[in-house]
């Protein structure tokens, strides 16, 4: 779960997970699609530096859309009778509790690193991070992302998997 979006070879990722599957037994995929990235109304500085962000984190693997992606990666992988789910994960409309605010304080946090890494300038990290909080902080605003669920299951004799085992 949420794991695919920092791996750079996804396709093995699946194949590897399918390899290990027993004939009829089945595999969930799960991951965000558009985490950090949409927001509403457009602030340029927020949007310009995030966009350089993931640029630069591209060429580590990081995707931050591999949710739209899984039921592609699922098919070409070889499952069959794939099921898609589509569902809000984030969705923050308006100012921002002071629960999530924390928690959107930690993530920020632990990505400060790599931002800066990938800016080449934490203090410019920083000040991106402090933008998109006070984003959150607004009245006026919406952030959201979508989390793809998407089963499938091995070819091999359906129904073969023991619920006990």
């Amino acid at each position: 779960r949420f794991l695919l979006e920092y791996l750079p070879d996804r396709e093995k990722a699946i194949s590897e997970m399918l390899r290990v599957c027993v004939p009829g037994g089945r595999v969930l995929l799960q991951d965000l699609d558009g985490q950090l990235v949409w927001h509403y109304p457009c602030d340029e500085q927020l949007q310009g530096g995030i966009g350089r962000v993931l640029r630069r984190l591209s060429a580590t693997g990081f995707d931050p859309f591999v949710g739209r992606k899984l039921f592609s990666l699922a098919r070409n992988a070889g499952l069959h009778n794939i099921e898609v789910r589509a569902e809000s994960y984030h969705l923050i409309a308006g100012r921002i509790d002071d629960h999530n605010y924390n928690l959107w304080q930690l993530k920020l946090a632990i990505a400060l690193p790599a931002m800066a890494q990938a800016l080449n300038n934490r203090a410019e990290a920083e000040a991106l991070c402090d933008t998109f909080l006070a984003y959150l902080r607004r009245d006026d605003t919406l952030t959201y992302s979508v989390v793809f669920t998407v089963v499938g299951t091995k070819p091999g004799e359906e129904g073969s998997v023991d619920a006990h085992a």
